[in-house]
Order: structure tokens, then C-alpha cells, then sequence
């Protein structure tokens, strides 16, 4: 198995010890490999417990020339609840006091839930599942089967008076075993008076 995490993929190749005269290969056929696309950017998915370079070596018993024989290996994916955030950080926003900046977004995905994601902006933000409407303070993503799938969240910045705004945004999802909570920058947003 080879590992890909830059393309999320593992590319799975069969070897044969007792192929090219005993001294095994990979066999390159369509049925002997394939390919497992997996998010492989979540938080801590493996743990390498060892590593085997070159092939198996010496005789094994029952394995003979032309005999047919398999291997199964099986990769459990965590089980914990997880959100995942790309699209982060956002650059800076700016506008007129009063007048809602141009909309910057990102993506919020979620897997293992029971609860949906909560997302709170902190003030002076607004945040939508819609481009240009229906921004609020706050809104709910509700899993489906365990999971949400990647949504947009639309992000703008509304100030009434001139002056600068930073804080935080806040994503979680209450599970009955554990809170899980993800905190996330929000860059400043600055409100000018046009002269």
C-alpha cells in the first residue's frame, strides 16, 4: 500500500512472492490494483505502528507455484466525531460603516456526529448557508446519517460605525459522550468613512 495524503488516496498493489521465478513482483494488471480515495487531512486519521520494505522472503508453507492465495488488509477509519474547516483563514474584510462588506467563504464538513455543527460568528459578523442572504449571527448544520456533507458558509462583515473588528467564529457539535469544539480566526474587518 502506498500512502498519498498531498491527492487522499491509498493505491493498493498485489504482490506475489512466488511470481518472476520465486523471486515475487507486483503484479500490474487491472485486478491485482486499485485505488481508495479518503480524507486524509482530518485530525490525527493514522498512526504508524511499522513500516516492511522489499518483499516476503524464504519458503511459506502451502504457498506453491500456481497455487492461489490472498491477503486482506483493512484500514478503520477513526470513529471520532469530527469537523473539518478548509478555506481558512479568510483575508481581511473592509467596508462603509452600516454597509455589509463583499461576502468571503469557506467549508465546513462534518463526520461521526450525532449533533449538528453550531457555528456562531462573533460580532460584527454575519454568517449565511445562502450567498447573498439570510446572514445571522449564528446558523446549524444538521448531520445526516452521521455526517455533513461540505457546505459553504458565506461570510461578511457588518459594522454600523467606523472602527475595527477581530474575534472569533465558533464551530461544535454537542455529542452525548463528549463536547467536541473547534475555534477558528476570524481576520479584522475594518468599517471607513468615505471623505
Amino acid at each position: 500500500m502506498t500512502f498519498s495524503p498531498a491527492n487522499d488516496q491509498i493505491r493498493v498493489q498485489t504482490y506475489s512472492p512466488t511470481r518472476n521465478g520465486g523471486n515475487g513482483e507486483f503484479q500490474t494488471d487491472a485486478d491485482s490494483q486499485f485505488t481508495l480515495s479518503y480524507n486524509m487531512h482530518q485530525a490525527a486519521p493514522f498512526q504508524v505502528i511499522g513500516t516492511q520494505t522489499g518483499g516476503p522472503s524464504g519458503s511459506t508453507t502451502g504457498v506453491t507455484t500456481g497455487s492461489t492465495w490472498s491477503f486482506t488488509t483493512t484500514a478503520q477509519p477513526t470513529t471520532d466525531p469530527t469537523i473539518i474547516i478548509t478555506g481558512t483563514p479568510l483575508s481581511p474584510f473592509s467596508s462603509e460603516p452600516g454597509t455589509p462588506s463583499a461576502e468571503k467563504s469557506y467549508t465546513v464538513a462534518g463526520s461521526n456526529l450525532t449533533g449538528s455543527i453550531q457555528i456562531t460568528a462573533p460580532a460584527n459578523f454575519q454568517i449565511s448557508k445562502t450567498s447573498g442572504s439570510s446572514f445571522g449571527s449564528s446558523l446549524a448544520l444538521p448531520p445526516s446519517g452521521g455526517s455533513v456533507v461540505a457546505t459553504t458558509i458565506y461570510v461578511r462583515f457588518n459594522r454600523a460605525t467606523a472602527g475595527t473588528s477581530t474575534g472569533n467564529y465558533q464551530h461544535w457539535s454537542r455529542q452525548p459522550e463528549c463536547g467536541r469544539q473547534r475555534r477558528e480566526h476570524i481576520p479584522p474587518g475594518a468599517a471607513y468613512r468615505r471623505r
